[in-house]
């Protein structure tokens, strides 16, 4: 199998203009001429175009020409099926393991994505709720039933929260006197961060932008603060637009009171979200995105990790290999 990629940081900034050929055999993955045994992969995940593989050995010879820190490999896939990619690679890894248990007599087990395909191994047991980082999907290992449906839910890329998210594509352009630069992206945000933040945002680039017109008339440099402000304002007024028209949409009342409990959680107010987001279990008690958020506010009342111990082991009932609760450690 065979694709086209380009090496790229953790942040996502791509570096080198030309494309880099890959390609993936049975036992390594050949990455710009530099072989990768499969021996030495600890884990890789697909997010988007971005695959990104953990390599057992920080030290490991294929890190010393490459961008990021930890033995982390992160590329941007530019041509080629990346779901197949992906799965080229996993089986790679699933065979290796199996090599393995058929020395030590450990059990190996595999996962399927029932929505998007992906597979992944479970290292101790399917008994749980699995969390699908192509799709963001939440399904159940053993009814195949998905829980969570990424095209409705997901993780706030802002906030960190769980909750009713939308894609929006973000520009902004940066002046620091002569000094630029921009940013481009497609970001998930949630309603409750729209909900709070927008207005603000659309706000303060209106003042922004009347004050440079003020200073550029004193002072030509202001005209560069100028040029970005009017590069950033129809992105506000588009995610304006945008987030009234998908707040509009909301019409059930768990949705709603998921928003409500997320929107007091940027309030700072966690007390009352937890109150919500128990109401919301009782309705659903393995809703594992709702858990999760439970989960950050008691994380926010308190330091102490006694306290916070019977949290975990109920949450790791129902979700062992949620990534997002997982990033949190």
């Amino acid at each position: 199998m065979e694709f086209k990629f380009y090496w790229v940081g953790t942040n996502g900034q791509s570096y080198g203009l030309s494309p880099k050929k890959a390609v993936v055999e049975r036992d390594k993955i050949i990455m710009d001429n530099e072989e990768l045994l499969f021996d030495d992969v600890e884990e890789q995940r697909l997010e988007g175009k971005k695959l990104i593989i953990w390599l057992s050995n920080k030290e490991h010879p294929f890190m010393k020409k490459k961008l990021n820190d930890d033995g982390v490999i992160c590329i941007e896939i530019c041509k080629g099926d990346k779901k197949e990619a992906a799965n080229s690679i996993t089986s790679g890894m699933i065979e290796k393991k199996i090599r393995k248990s058929m020395e030590t007599g450990e059990h190996v087990d595999v996962t399927v994505c029932p929505k998007c395909g992906v597979k992944r191994i479970l290292e101790n047991g399917t008994d749980t709720l699995i969390h699908c980082a192509n799709c963001k999907s939440v399904y159940d290992e053993r009814t195949k039933m998905i829980k969570i449906d990424s095209d409705k839910y997901g993780i706030c890329d802002k906030t960190n929260l769980f909750g009713i998210t939308n894609k929006y594509r973000m520009f902004e352009l940066y002046f620091f006197l002569i000094y630029y630069s921009y940013s481009y992206g497609t970001l998930s945000l949630s309603m409750a961060h729209v909900k709070k933040n927008i207005n603000t945002r659309l706000r303060n680039d209106i003042i922004a932008l009347v004050a440079s017109i003020v200073v550029g008339y004193f002072n030509p440099l202001g005209y560069l603060i100028i040029l970005a402000v009017i590069f950033n304002v129809p992105t506000s007024i588009y995610l304006r637009i945008k987030a009234h028209k998908n707040l509009k949409l909301i019409t059930d009342q768990k949705d709603k009171d998921l928003v409500e409990a997320n929107t007091l959680m940027l309030k700072s107010d966690a007390e009352g979200a937890i109150k919500i987001y128990d109401k919301l279990l009782m309705d659903n008690p393995d809703n594992v995105g709702v858990k999760y958020n439970r989960f950050i506010a008691k994380m926010s009342l308190t330091d102490d990790a006694d306290a916070l111990k019977g949290e975990v082991e109920d949450f790791l009932k129902v979700s062992k290999y949620y990534e997002p609760f997982n990033m949190l450690w």
